[in-house]
């Protein structure tokens, strides 16, 4: 293959976009009506993200990422797939979820200790805590280890409850939750990998986003709750909605002018 491309002269293509403004990708996601809605993400936005997601949690070029996600949906595309690329980790490529012991004979013969992460939700993590019982603890350990080779776990598209979590650490590695929307690239928080692990909480917003409580039934009263004890008026009882402004979200919904109109508002120059 080496040869190959050495022989041929690689061609200079322009190609003329807008980077902020043009579509890069177009994502179909539930949102907030539950119906299915095609997302705008430019070619900003997500490379954007990439940019957020490596300052925030510090991965590095050399590691191996497990695909085994779908790459059509905006975690396994962003956090896998081209964040793999990006920032040049190896993708160990599985054209649909393996079932568990294919998954862990792989992880066993590669030669990476502690760095090898697993992009999962917590289905995923359940099917594996799952075989291990099956197994027992013991002889899963004596047969696997993978312990030495998983430096993390990073989940999201869901909760992740701690019947999951727990048993899982004790076999494989952390779990380091996050957040996101497929209207944000997706990313919005995530757990960063220094400093405890708070159990139950998504993490703290990535670099360059605001994540502002508001209320929910009237957007021009303004910021309930910014994360500071100035906006302390409102009780527990009070509805919020969260939002989220940072350069990873979306141009809006294809074809959905009014349901853009509901949902991307600006308040404070953002």
């Amino acid at each position: 293959m080496k040869e190959i491309v050495s022989k041929t002269e690689p061609k200079d293509i322009k190609v003329d976009i807008d980077p902020w403004n043009d579509p890069a990708a177009y994502l179909m996601t539930g949102g907030t009506t539950g119906l299915p809605k095609a997302a705008m993400l430019s070619h900003a936005n997500l490379l954007v993200n990439l940019y957020q997601q490596r300052d925030g949690v510090k991965l590095e070029a050399g590691m191996i990422n497990i695909g085994s996600i779908p790459f059509f949906h905006s975690f396994g595309l962003t956090s896998v797939m081209n964040g793999s690329l990006f920032l040049g980790m190896v993708m160990l490529i599985f054209a649909k979820p393996p079932d568990d012991k294919l998954l862990c004979e792989t992880v066993k013969k590669l030669e990476a200790p502690q760095q090898i992460i697993y992009a999962g939700v917590e289905m995923l993590f359940k099917r594996l805590i799952d075989f291990v019982e099956e197994m027992g603890v013991e002889n899963f350990k004596k047969e696997y280890d993978l312990h030495e080779k998983l430096k993390f776990a990073s989940q999201g598209a869901g909760p992740l409850h701690d019947y999951v979590r727990i048993p899982f650490e004790k076999v494989f590695c952390p779990i380091r939750p996050g957040y996101g929307l497929t209207e944000t690239s997706p990313v919005v928080s995530a757990s960063p990998f220094w400093g405890p692990n708070k159990f139950g909480k998504i993490g703290l917003p990535i670099p360059g986003t605001d994540l502002v409580i508001f209320d929910r039934e009237n957007f021009e009263l303004g910021p309930i709750c910014d994360g500071t004890p100035e906006l302390g008026n409102f009780g527990v009882e009070h509805t919020g909605e969260i939002c989220v402004a940072g350069p990873q979200v979306m141009l809006g919904y294809k074809g959905e002018q009014e349901e853009q109109e509901d949902n991307i508002k600006y308040w404070n120059g953002k």
